[in-house]
Formats: C-alpha cells, structure tokens, sequence
C-alpha cells in the first residue's frame, strides 16, 4: 500500500467556507476540512477504507475499515444538508435551510465527477441513505466518543474532504 500524506489545501474558497459553516453553526460541533491527498506510489491509490481511515486518524476519530458506505453524489449531497441544518440527537434547526443547501453545494464543488463520496450511515431524521447499489441504510458506526456522529467524506485524485457533525442526548 501507498504511504498516505495530507497537507492543507491552502485555498481562500476554503476557508470562506469554513468560517460561514462557523459562524453559521455557532458553536454546535462541526467538523470541516479539505485537504490536498498525497501518495507517494506514482499514480497509486490505496484501498479506500484505508484512505478513510487515515484521514479520520488526523481528527483523532476511530476509522471504520470496510464498514465505510460509499454513497452517490446526490445522496451524498442529501446527507450534508441534513448534517448541517439539524442537530442529530434532536430535529432542531442548527443552521438555515437554505444555507445549509448552498453550504453543501460550496462543499461538493470543490470535487470533480468522479469523485466518491463515503459516510458511516444515518443516524436521525429524514435523511434516509441508499448504497451504491440502491440498499437503504438503516443504523451507523459511529467514529467519535459522541452519543451521534453522522457526515461525509469526498475523495478525489488529489484532495479529501470532510464535513462531520457531532451531537449528544
């Protein structure tokens, strides 16, 4: 397997984002980051789980292995409106809708088509997901010591990316 590095994606549109979904969420536990994916094999990619893994290590969160779900880009997209506008534990509005929508969009534009997008399940709420192969997912493995933990993972060729929100009971 590739030796796996991250750096900083040392972007301004980056760090717009990243302050909106800051100030937009107000202290309510909000994991954003995109980082630039280095892999030292010319060209080669490692398994995904592995990928997930590492990059879920750098925030101090537990890895999933080969229990990572890989979604569409629209259910992928569903489900980052979700995480952002409500809490998890309970269906109260933690940002505006509508930002919550162009909030996910800003996100999803910084990865090209054929991008694959990942998450840990679903774990409140309305945002029922499907696999790849259209199976609904019922239930989550959570990544974090919260009571809840829910979001996505993008990975492109050359970046990663993280949206991931927290919640207790």
């Amino acid at each position: 397997m590739s030796n796996i590095s991250f750096e900083p994606a040392d972007d301004p549109e980056v760090e717009q984002l990243a302050a909106t979904l800051d100030q937009a969420r107000d202290g309510n536990p909000l994991l954003f980051d995109i980082l630039r994916l280095h892999c030292d094999d010319a060209g080669a990619q490692p398994g995904y789980p592995a990928l997930l893994d590492a990059c879920v290590a750098l925030f101090d969160y537990t890895g999933l292995g080969a229990d990572w779900i890989e979604l569409r880009r629209g259910i992928a997209r569903k489900l980052l409106i979700h995480v952002l506008h409500e809490g998890l534990a309970y269906p109260e509005a933690m940002m505006d809708l509508e930002l919550a929508e162009a909030c996910a969009e800003r996100f999803l534009e910084f990865f090209p088509p054929g991008t694959r997008y990942f998450t840990n399940g679903t774990c409140s709420g309305e945002a029922a997901i499907y696999t790849l192969d259209g199976r609904q997912v019922l239930g989550w493995r959570p990544i974090s010591s919260a009571t809840f933990d829910n979001g996505v993972i993008a990975v492109s060729p050359d970046r990663i990316g993280i949206v991931w929100a927290e919640d207790e009971d």
